[in-house]
């Protein structure tokens, strides 16, 4: 017989999940010291999983798919309707490479130079809209 998967006790853990976000399945794998636990979401048995086995599991194409995975309105937001995260078999590796080449140190180092100076732009932009907003309250 296999190992006993542990579950959560109670009713529904919905308030946990939106209270400790990411953090949920990790601080309950501690706690079970398990990488696999049952709970209850919106009512709903889940089963939730973490490490290694596990992402090798999410990403066998045999058993799961991206289709319709994500909620249109993500879609539609920040994935786009045909970004990576919505592509399924070779087209999905196919493009997952072409992302994960551009990965070097040398990259990740000019995007955080990039990225700052940029938000160091735009924090100025944003003090100034600030002072404008805050002053139209008064006067207008």
């Amino acid at each position: 017989m296999g190992k006993v998967i542990p579950k959560q006790e109670g009713l529904d853990h919905s308030v946990d999940f939106l209270r400790e976000g990411y953090l949920f399945v990790a601080n309950r794998r501690k706690s079970f010291q398990s990488n696999i636990f049952e709970t209850r979401l919106l009512g709903e048995r889940v089963i939730c999983l973490g490490g290694e086995d596990a992402a090798a599991l999410f990403y066998d194409a045999d058993k799961f798919t991206r289709q319709d995975a994500a909620p249109k309105r993500l879609l539609k937001t920040l994935f786009g309707g045909d970004g990576v995260q919505t592509l399924n078999g070779t087209a999905h590796t196919h493009r997952k490479r072409m992302f994960m080449s551009l990965m070097t140190k040398e990259n990740i180092d000019r995007l955080l130079r990039l990225t700052d100076r940029e938000w160091k732009r735009i924090r100025r932009f944003w003090r100034f809209q600030y002072l404008e907003i805050f002053l139209l309250q008064f006067v207008g």
